[in-house]
């Protein structure tokens, strides 16, 4: 039985280099037509790091006990995966600034040409990741370069619902292209290249030790337009989903104080501000730096998570299956932290104390890699979004519940509709 295999697409040398595009494969089967599902899966990282080497991803007890095919794919990283500038969107004609997830695409297409050898089913691939992983499945989701490559999506802990960021105050990650491009051509600039043909012989060590927050890039190809506008013309691969997010998925923000907090949402949320800061108790310093972590998990992937699910099942014909992660523990006594789901997920690293917790989230999602629906014998049931019944499946340990921190994701629903609109929530 082969239980693990690499493949590469090209290269794979070690140290920083472009010559990245290559894929790890592991298959339960040595049978060529087994026709297994598969599951593609991105890492997190912010678009700037993360490595699949990390034991985390190593997918071979997935695989096996799932007895599906699991497939890792890795993706340029800041400045070589997310660099926009003029010259590069006319070179190739249609925007830049989004390589990154044109890698993601190439592998998706070899799995589409190949993962048929090693017992996988083309017609069965689900796209998942966690962190910027989800963010790029969910993008891609939407792109039409990826379209008819996956049928079916997972998204741990991330978003790709906001509008365009079209200058720095705005709550967005995406920048619209002529922001990137300005942004690209002032980072390219410090590193003393003049044009494109001075910034390709730029030593790529000398680009990825720059800094400079790289993220993909509203360019006309790959993100199209607006993902609210996308999804109510019904532009976006309608697929089955399954999507959440962790209780403390807030990423270490200062801590803060009443008066700081309050000072910074009504600088950043305008008109919303006070919706927000209504929703987000802070009568006390420790209220307010909770506040403040409590609204950065929101931001970054509880609104996108719940914009989502409320845009799939308004526009789309297949559910969505929404989670939330509270597993509460001595060591993570605010709840789930960013990421301790893949961990899960893999079967890698997990605490005795998640070992229950972790196989629940395992059967599950392999039963939606399988059949698009996450319910099966043994495990509790799992229902589908609905607007008029809000509930999750909670993993705390798992049941359903309410839909988690509705009044905070409606204040923040208010400011994303005031910046698509321009008017006053």
């Amino acid at each position: 039985m082969q239980n693990w295999l690499v493949v590469f697409l090209s290269g794979g040398r070690s140290g920083v280099s472009e010559d990245c595009l290559y894929l790890n494969v592991w298959t339960p089967t040595d049978v060529p037509d087994a026709k297994l599902p598969v599951l593609v899966y991105i890492q997190g990282g912010a678009f700037a790091g993360g490595v699949l080497a990390n034991p985390t991803f190593d997918g071979a007890r997935l695989a096996r006990e799932g007895n599906i095919l699991v497939v890792t794919i890795p993706h340029r990283l800041g400045a070589l995966g997310f660099l926009a500038s003029p010259e590069l969107s006319r070179e190739t004609g249609h925007g830049s600034g989004t390589w990154a997830l044109q890698d993601i695409v190439a592998g998706l297409e070899w799995v589409r040409d190949n993962i048929g050898a090693f017992g996988g089913d083309p017609g069965n691939v689900t796209l998942s990741g966690q962190s910027s992983g989800a963010t790029a499945s969910l993008m891609l989701a939407a792109a039409p370069p990826a379209r008819g490559l996956f049928h079916r999506v997972i998204s741990e802990s991330g978003g790709a619902m906001a509008p365009a960021r079209r200058n720095s105050q705005e709550v967005s990650l995406v920048p619209t292209l002529a922001l990137a491009e300005s942004e690209g051509s002032a980072f390219l600039a410090s590193l003393g290249a003049s044009d494109l043909k001075a910034a390709r012989e730029l030593k790529a060590e000398d680009i990825t030790g720059a800094q400079g927050l790289f993220w993909p890039v509203a360019d006309g190809y790959m993100l199209p337009d607006d993902p609210a506008k996308l999804y109510a013309s019904r532009e976006f691969h309608d697929t089955p989903i399954l999507a959440g997010w962790n209780a403390d998925d807030g990423l270490f923000p200062p801590a803060g104080t009443v008066a700081s907090f309050e000072k910074s949402v009504r600088e950043t949320y305008g008109p919303a501000a006070d919706a927000i800061l209504e929703a987000y108790p802070h009568t006390t310093d420790a209220e307010a730096a909770q506040s403040n972590r409590d609204l950065l998990r929101d931001q970054l992937f509880g609104w996108p998570t719940y914009a989502l699910a409320r845009a799939q099942t308004a526009y789309g014909r297949h559910p969505a299956f929404i989670y939330y992660l509270e597993r509460k523990t001595p060591s993570a006594p605010n709840g789930a932290p960013h990421g301790v789901e893949a961990h899960f997920i893999f079967g890698n690293g997990v605490a005795k104390e998640d070992e229950e917790t972790a196989r629940a989230m395992r059967a599950y999602f392999v039963n939606f890699a399988r059949t698009g629906d996450p319910n099966g014998p043994g495990l509790a049931p799992w229902p589908t979004y609905s607007p008029t019944n809000e509930q999750v499946m909670g993993f705390a340990p798992e049941g359903v519940r309410p839909y988690p921190h509705l009044p905070q994701l409606l204040a923040l629903d208010r400011y994303y509709e005031w910046l698509r609109t321009g008017v006053n929530p």
